[in-house]
């Protein structure tokens, strides 16, 4: 038996381990952007961005409702096995599908298929380790992920690969070796199916489906800018939109931590403690916030140069809302795991819907200031949303 690791514990493994994977992918991104073109960048970022999104549009709500499934002991992962087997061969075929037009039409967006499959099946091999509650565990591999690709993507520079070319591949490599890993040690029947048991791997999502709809749609907001205001402007907002990630990754995974602990308690009063206990962790987020703000016209030019100086708008606009988001992240995972689901996914859809609005009518007169300024609107509503449903369901006392 493994002994289960309190909450508080976890959400600083796997910040830690989240950390160290955001730091060292936003090096590589960093390395890529200075020896590039704002233009020549917009494409590269756009087309892994692209993957990203497929990833998360073949999930579909998938994953979070499984883990809470898993986590509340409602299902076993023998269960599961026959969806998560046939999630993979969708992914697959997509994945095939995309390359195959993308290497007649335009070869830059080979990366989308590529990184479509590598990303949904690092999705799917983690889904025993979260709902195990050993989100340390998923930490580490995520950090040992990112330092595969570092290597991998200076071996293939050193070697003559064009640096877009080089970034995404080297992505792409640290998530096989992740894969292969925890299928050999933790995992070893998922590739042991038959076509008889394959089945929606959907089924039962429902409003989870929804809520991975939103966080999908609002990765468009790269590909709707370089479409609406052009390739320069989708490399200056992609110079620094990454950042974001490493700032909120305390609220993140304060949030996956936290996921399966509420799932498995019958009541919040019973996970309140432990929740308390790690929550001192959100502060990191708004400090990080308001440090971005401050430092974002000085961090710019010196870590990307001149030529993305009018980035630095975009990061103080991104810090803002990260401070939102420390708020937003664990209010609406707490819906989620107490089985208000629907609730939370109507108020993150409405949110990215708004977000998505803003960039496709300012993008043409504001450029890439106009996807940092969606993303704020977009936290400031689920912070709004989230906290009122709460409030009232709390008064209520039925979470």
């Amino acid at each position: 038996m493994i002994k289960e690791r309190t909450l508080n514990f976890q959400t600083v493994a796997l910040a830690l381990g989240s950390g160290a994977a955001q730091v060292l992918v936003a090096v590589l991104y960093i390395f890529t952007a200075r020896g590039m073109r704002p233009d020549e960048y917009g494409f590269v970022v756009t087309a892994i961005v692209l993957g990203f999104i497929g990833a998360g549009f073949i999930d579909f709500g998938s994953t979070p409702y499984w883990i809470r499934e898993l986590a509340s002991g409602r299902v076993t992962l023998e269960q599961l096995r026959p969806g998560m087997a046939t999630k993979f061969i969708i992914a697959c075929a997509v994945a095939v599908l995309v390359t195959l037009l993308a290497a007649f039409k335009d070869p830059n967006f080979i990366a989308t298929g590529i990184l479509l499959l590598s990303s949904t099946t690092v999705i799917i091999v983690l889904v025993p380790l979260r709902a195990a509650r050993r989100a340390h565990a998923v930490g580490v591999l995520m950090a040992l992920d990112r330092t595969v690709a570092v290597i991998a993507y200076f071996a293939l520079v050193s070697f003559g690969v064009e640096l877009g070319q080089a970034l995404w591949i080297s992505i792409a490599v640290g998530d096989l070796l992740l894969v292969i890993y925890v299928i050999k040690s933790e995992f070893p029947q998922f590739f042991r199916f038959s076509f008889r048991e394959l089945h929606n791997p959907w089924s039962g999502a429902k409003w989870y489906s929804l809520n991975a709809f939103g966080v999908s749609a609002s990765l468009l907001d790269l590909p709707l800018l370089s479409l609406l205001a052009g390739a320069s402007a989708a490399g200056i907002y992609g110079g620094v939109n990454r950042w974001a990630q490493p700032m909120i990754l305390a609220a993140t995974s304060f949030a996956s931590a936290a996921a399966p602990f509420l799932a498995a308690q019958s009541d919040l009063r019973g996970a309140r403690s432990q929740v308390l206990r790690a929550s001192w962790m959100l502060a990191i987020v708004i400090a990080l916030g308001v440090g971005a703000i401050l430092a974002a016209p000085r961090l710019v030019i010196f870590v990307l140069g001149d030529a993305y100086a009018s980035s630095a708008s975009v990061l103080q606009w991104l810090g803002g809302a990260t401070i939102l988001n420390a708020i937003a992240q664990p209010l609406l995972v707490a819906l989620m795991s107490r089985q208000f689901d629907r609730l939370a996914s109507i108020i993150f859809t409405a949110a990215v819907g708004t977000q998505l609005s803003i960039v496709a009518v300012l993008a043409t007169t504001l450029g890439a200031v106009s996807a940092a300024i969606g993303i704020f609107v977009s936290q400031s509503l689920q912070v709004l949303g989230s906290a009122v449903c709460i409030a009232v369901i709390s008064r209520r006392r039925r979470i």
